[in-house]
């Protein structure tokens, strides 16, 4: 298991008026929020204050973290020893002044970081909350393999181009909050990691092939014995992934077996558990992997292409190698189904047949490059994605008529999950960023349907 250290958001007060107005800011490396950075690369935080006129007034001065188990607080003794658990040492009490420190230039644990620049205005060296004159944050992640940060913003959601179905309609404007999301489908290695960890902590069983939650009903995915299309096997107590697919993504996975799967890689990072096992409610305000929201994912696939508006991921042209769609031409399309593509397949490479084992004869295939704007691949065709919703046909109008903006996450209660994004066996028409496929029973587990994940 990852040693993970998580970094929550405190809850600042603004208090007494200071004579004078200070400035502060704090960055990581270099920038303001939603920092990604790689496992073993560095975390730089740096500081400042501005005194402006208000030189001579006197204040305390924090530099603050907090981890799942604790605060730590940075007094001014260089990175890392400078580091103190608690909220007991200030940076600085006394006069302020214009002041650039660096307080971290480290690796760090994975996980998901907060960090604060903090100047409170009564100046005795204990951190007094109510009294939080002003502040400034950063959040960052360290080490969450493959994921990108999806910024803040409002965006259209919908059929901007008269060629969906009626559930893509109103066309309507929504708020979200940053996120970030993976770069790739969840894999079939990456799942089956899963599966022998929760096997041996007894919190899954096999029966018939098809892998339950423990002592329950709800299926999580079939093994090959159950359905030929599975690229999970089971054999003696272990499972394994069919040689040459271990980097397609998993199908024949339920949507409880999404969310499970989210719940136990958010356990792994040290991070909170966003579903509830028993009743399948998601926490939104806990800070964890989960599925994302129908929302969150057309956010995402949109990739920032706002103005106009596009019908795929990537634009409005659709080529035969940019995609996994029933017209492409991949060497996959042939053989044994499911066709589907290695996760990032489409990436504007020439590929060969010798790295890849594809079925098809030819021995390269140049592909093109079918990352968003937001770093994303797959998100049209390869494989259906499931979201967090409940489907609705009408809950778009449902949102103009109750002036639901922020945030939305789907219907209360429902039939069919939300699925999005086309697969290898679906036209084009499917892959469009608007389309909604509302027939995704929680249960179902099919050939062409999989996952990715975000965080928030």
């Amino acid at each position: 298991m990852r040693y993970v250290v998580i970094f929550a958001i405190l809850v600042l007060c603004p208090a007494i008026v200071l004579a004078q107005t200070p400035t502060v800011d704090i960055k990581c490396n270099g920038l303001d929020s939603g920092v990604v950075i790689d496992p073993g690369s560095n975390a730089k935080i740096d500081i400042s204050t501005t005194a402006g006129s208000g030189l001579g007034n006197t204040v305390d001065i924090w530099v603050i973290l907090k981890t799942s188990s604790d605060y730590y607080s940075y007094n001014r003794y260089g990175p890392l020893q400078g580091w103190n658990v608690g909220i007991y040492n200030a940076y600085d009490t006394g006069p302020l002044t214009d002041m650039n420190d660096t307080a971290l230039d480290s690796p760090l644990p994975d996980g998901y970081y907060v960090a604060y620049v903090v100047i409170d205005a009564w100046a005795d060296g204990f951190f007094d909350q109510n009294l939080i004159y002003i502040y400034d944050s950063v959040d960052f992640v360290v080490g969450l393999e493959d994921m990108v940060y999806i910024p803040e913003g409002e965006f259209d959601m919908g059929d901007h181009h008269d060629v969906g179905d009626p559930d893509e309609k109103p066309v309507h404007a929504v708020y979200i909050d940053t996120f970030w999301m993976d770069i790739y489908e969840v894999t079939n290695q990456k799942y089956c990691d899963y599966l022998n960890s929760a096997y041996g902590q007894g919190l899954i069983e096999v029966n018939s092939g098809v892998v339950y939650k423990y002592n329950d009903n709800e299926p999580y995915c079939d093994t090959y014995s159950a359905d030929a299309d599975s690229r999970i096997h089971f054999d003696t107590g272990t499972f394994s992934v069919t040689v040459g697919k271990e980097d397609h993504p998993m199908v024949e996975v339920s949507w409880y077996g999404a969310v499970a799967y989210a719940n136990w890689l958010s356990c792994e990072y040290g991070l909170s558990e966003c579903y509830d096992l028993e009743m399948w409610n998601c926490d939104f305000g806990a800070v964890g992997l989960r599925l994302p929201t129908e929302a969150e994912w057309e956010k995402a696939a949109r990739g920032g292409q706002y103005n106009p508006y596009r019908l795929y991921s990537w634009g409005d042209t659709l080529i035969d190698n940019i995609a996994n769609y029933n017209g492409s031409s991949d060497p996959f399309k042939t053989g044994v189904e499911p066709w589907t593509t290695p996760v990032g397949f489409f990436n504007g490479e020439l590929h060969y047949k010798v790295d890849f084992g594809w079925p098809g004869s030819q021995t390269s295939y140049q592909t093109a490059d079918g990352e968003n704007g937001c770093g994303l691949y797959d998100m049209a065709g390869n494989v259906w994605e499931w979201c967090h919703d409940w489907y609705s046909s009408t809950y778009y109008q449902y949102c103009v008529d109750n002036n639901i903006y922020d945030n939305p996450t789907g219907p209360a209660s429902g039939t069919y999950r939300v699925l999005r994004g086309g697969s290898w066996n679906y036209s084009p028409k499917y892959m469009r960023s608007a389309n909604r496929n509302g027939l995704g029973k929680p249960v179902n587990r099919e050939f062409d349907s999989g996952f990715r994940l975000v965080l928030k």
